[in-house]
């Protein structure tokens, strides 16, 4: 069993959603998450994300013009895709395990 980080939990459970609802979106999916991954800047996945010199700007900016394309009607209830973002919390899990690491933090995530 993995616990998931304060930073995980918040990009995973309050940014994503947040991110999904910004953009008029009715279901969380992969780049809301991603979005959401970014605002968390002192994370881990922030520091892979520099390291390999991604810029963090255009990256935000890329991720919500090809959001915006396939965009859906907001509604009150915003609720995770249950596949594409069960399968980015089981990844996450899988990747944590195969560094073992008893944590699903954001480098995971990403």
């Amino acid at each position: 069993m993995f616990d998931f980080t304060k930073r995980a939990k918040r990009v995973i459970n309050e940014y994503a959603q947040q991110e999904a609802k910004r953009l008029g979106h009715d279901m969380i999916g992969p780049e809301h998450i991603l979005l959401g991954l970014l605002r968390e800047e002192d994370s881990v996945a922030i520091k892979i994300l520099k390291n390999l010199n991604i810029d963090l700007n255009e990256l935000k900016k890329e991720v919500e013009r090809r959001a915006r394309q396939g965009g859906n009607t907001l509604l009150i209830d915003i609720s995770p895709n249950p596949d594409k973002y069960q399968k980015i919390i089981d990844y996450s899990k899988e990747e944590a395990k195969r560094l073992k690491h008893n944590y699903v933090g954001t480098e995971h995530i990403l």
